[in-house]
């Protein structure tokens, strides 16, 4: 099924049940530009986008309006149980100045969302001419948002550069797994590093590049020396790569410190109780597997407390983290 909307299609109205920040928007006015963004609470990707999304609103203070509104959050065999309004305002209460823009939910009915096309995070910039310009991925707007400011934005162009882009990024992939699956590993590591160079803000493929170098050398030092090397350099918007924590723990040849000092610092740029416990929940693995059974049960302790006031509406991955604590302290006598 297609999406309803295209750019250059008019912005409909936004139907929403209630704005929790900011000044509410309905419809949007001549003259003025407009930063819509899709997501919901749970939305990794979605809390990603929050420190972006509240930059460019202090940036363009002004002329640029930035609002989020959130979907998908209600129960739909219960369209009358209005309590996900209550959740959503919780998130944007404990986010405090973090989120520096307006904030909508969508009504029961998801009618914002069905109208607009479902996404999440899913950006639409509206021009001065209530005119949807753009549609996609707030991690990749910051352009897009200063030619539309400056009145030299081309949407012909653009697309067919975001074409083009993606489907280079798609041939390099294939053939770096595929020169990998062949046994011709520094190709394929070639690759990589041609293609982190050409997308240096991108940070799964460092994630990617560590899983071609994990296990080609007894000590892991080409694997673990790019772990050392992001800890220095910090690339821009690593924060949600926890997940290279994980690739450390399960190597050939596991650093656990290493992981231990990914993790952390992925805590420390994490904006949402939800993925700072899993963050920590990782840090508490590695703490177990280095035989630190106490502080792996200390760390398990402040993921499960980071959960407990959202247990009824999280139930499962509470419930999978408390089963992790029972074996380390199942282990630990």
């Amino acid at each position: 099924m297609s999406d309803p909307l295209k750019p250059g299609d008019k912005a409909p109205p936004l139907i929403t049940v209630k704005w929790l920040k900011g000044d509410s928007v309905s419809v949007f006015k001549l003259g003025q530009i407009y930063i819509v963004e899709f997501g919901f609470v749970a939305c990794g990707p979605c809390r990603a986008s929050i420190p972006n999304l509240t930059e460019i609103a202090r940036r363009y203070n002004g002329k640029v309006k930035v609002i989020s509104v959130h979907i998908w959050e209600n129960n739909k065999d219960n369209p009358l149980d209005l309590s996900y309004i209550s959740k959503v305002d919780r998130f944007i209460k404990s986010m405090g100045p973090k989120i520096g823009y307006s904030v909508g939910v969508d009504v029961p009915g998801q009618v914002t969302a069905d109208t607009w096309g479902g996404g999440a995070p899913k950006v639409f910039i509206i021009n001065q001419n209530q005119t949807i310009a753009w549609i996609g991925h707030p991690n990749d707007m910051d352009l897009i948002i200063d030619q539309v400011v400056s009145n030299t934005f081309d949407p012909g162009a653009t697309s067919a550069r975001e074409l083009n882009k993606k489907l280079h990024i798609k041939a390099c992939y294939d053939a770096i797994w595929s020169n990998k699956l062949m046994g011709k590993f520094q190709l394929a590591i070639d690759q990589m590093d041609s293609l982190i160079f050409e997308n240096p803000d991108i940070p799964w493929f460092y994630y990617e590049k560590y899983r071609l170098l994990d296990g080609m050398d007894a000590g892991n030092s080409r694997a673990d020396s790019l772990v050392r090397w992001l800890l220095r350099n910090k690339p821009k918007d690593f924060s949600q790569i926890y997940e290279l924590s994980h690739a450390i723990i399960e190597s050939k040849y596991p650093d656990y410190d290493l992981a231990i000092e990914i993790a952390d610092w992925a805590a420390e740029k994490s904006n949402y109780y939800f993925s700072t416990a899993f963050i920590l929940d990782v840090k508490a693995e590695a703490y177990f597997k280095k035989g630190n059974l106490q502080k792996a049960i200390q760390i398990q302790n402040e993921a499960i407390n980071l959960m407990l006031p959202y247990k009824s509406e999280i139930p499962e991955p509470l419930k999978s983290l408390q089963l992790r604590l029972m074996f380390y302290q199942k282990e630990l006598k």
